[in-house]
């Protein structure tokens, strides 16, 4: 079958465009994926040495189940249209800017850029690859979060703001190991928030790292989430964009005045809401 959709966000994944995944991705969503007719589990078969297309396979749950019939993705399928595929270059990524506190964001739990396919449906195309030298992936603080926290990282290079090119490894920092203040993105867990201040520390003075988020930033955030002052009962993943200042008692913290400056596990956070009402 051509389609399967995945658990984890009900994600339609295309075979082909599977297939073009890097590796940690596919690795990420293979024991998620289902028929999407049946809900039976799924499995995903590369293209193969001798020319057969990448497709998905399951053991319906269902006899006559619509997605049990072959894939419609062979390369010899008569009457198919023929589409160019460009590979996109996993070694370059180009940073993009998303509001993840807007109403829509909150109440939907999206990843708004994460895994946006433009063909879900049943496939009758053959497809040939191009050259991807002008294919660049677009990459948001979520996506740069998540392959951080999953330690799967390889040797690439971001384009900040669409124009400086710089080694990912040379703006990506963990806030409880700050040796240089720079401009960067800096990632860790928060466990507080007071007064405009989300914190790595649990409980004040609030030593640690902070994040200041200007007052419009502020009421901004708050407006679409429960607001939940002092300790948090879980760590919340987080990563923020700028250069750390340092308080006069030597705290390092960055202020947020732009909102697609900062992002946090929104999902995470509402777990704590709902475990701190009870």
């Amino acid at each position: 079958m051509d389609v399967a959709i995945s658990t984890i966000n009900n994600r339609k994944f295309n075979a082909i465009n599977f297939s073009l995944l890097p590796e940690n991705e596919k690795i990420f969503y293979k024991k998620s994926l289902k028929c999407i007719e049946c809900g039976a589990d799924a499995s995903f078969r590369n293209t193969s040495k001798d020319g057969k297309s990448a497709c998905f396979s399951a053991k319906h749950l269902i006899k006559d189940c619509g997605k049990s019939r072959p894939s419609n993705s062979k390369s010899n399928t008569k009457g198919t249209n023929e589409v160019n595929i460009r590979l996109a270059n996993t070694n370059i990524i180009r940073f993009k800017r998303i509001n993840y506190f807007s109403t829509k964001s909150v109440q939907n739990d999206i990843l708004p850029d994460e895994y946006d396919f433009s063909n879900n449906g049943e496939s009758t195309n053959t497809y040939t690859i191009s050259p991807a030298n002008d294919v660049i992936k677009d990459w948001s603080l979520s996506k740069i979060l998540n392959h951080q926290l999953n330690d799967s990282f390889k040797d690439i290079d971001l384009y900040f703001d669409n124009s400086r090119e710089i080694h990912i490894n040379d703006i990506l920092f963990n806030w409880d190991n700050i040796t240089e203040i720079k401009e960067g993105l800096y990632w860790g867990y928060l466990s507080s928030y007071k007064n405009g201040w989300l914190n790595s520390d649990n409980n004040y003075p609030y030593e640690n790292f902070s994040i200041q988020l200007d007052d419009d930033i502020d009421k901004l955030v708050w407006k679409s989430l429960p607001k939940i002052n002092g300790s948090w009962n879980k760590k919340v993943p987080a990563i923020v964009m700028g250069t750390p200042s340092r308080s006069k008692n030597g705290k390092l913290y960055i202020k947020v005045t732009d909102v697609t400056s900062i992002y946090f596990n929104i999902r995470t956070y509402k777990s704590i809401v709902k475990d701190q009402k009870h």
